[in-house]
């Protein structure tokens, strides 16, 4: 719906993966962590908001959730800025991080194993909990406007995430 294995450029790179099974993690994944940010009915909402190109119809409510973030907040309490990269980046994340950790763990017929190449040496995978751990920062902040705004979403029933630790 909003993400295409496309999306995976830069940071966020897949490689030279198997596209089609970074499409297959696209497919199981969007819809769930969509559900979870908002609710199943503000997702149902959001959805129906949204059209076959990608783009969002001339819905200020949902396209406010949609888009980057990045108001001042004047509660007294920190941070004094609240602002994340999207949406779309954050369910970019979120499935980039499923995707490589579970490129790490190959499954035979002995049961999981650790993929190894006979060229290279394993990367320390702690950096897949920092790009996680941005997406879920960006969720926390597509939450945090839904509560402020309250009044425009009152079907939100959405998740919240926690951030992640390699040893956890």
């Amino acid at each position: 719906m909003i993400i295409t294995t496309a999306d995976f450029v830069g940071k966020y790179k897949a490689g030279g993966t198997n596209f089609a099974a970074l499409q297959s993690y696209i497919d199981r994944y969007e819809a769930i962590l969509l559900r979870e940010l908002l609710g199943v009915e503000l997702y149902e909402l959001f959805k129906t908001a949204y059209i076959a190109d990608n783009t969002l119809v001339a819905t200020p409510i949902y396209k406010a959730i949609y888009d980057a973030i990045a108001q001042d907040n004047d509660e007294g309490c920190e941070p004094k800025v609240i602002q994340n990269n999207g949406m779309k980046q954050m369910l970019v994340g979120m499935v980039w991080f499923y995707f490589v950790r579970d490129l790490v763990v190959k499954m035979t017929n002995a049961g999981p194993v650790n993929d190894q190449s006979e060229v290279s040496e394993m990367a320390n995978p702690t950096f897949m909990y920092q790009y996680y751990n941005e997406a879920v920062h960006d969720w926390k902040v597509i939450q945090w406007y839904i509560d402020e705004n309250s009044t425009d979403y009152p079907t939100f029933n959405g998740i919240d995430k926690s951030i992640a630790h390699w040893s956890i």
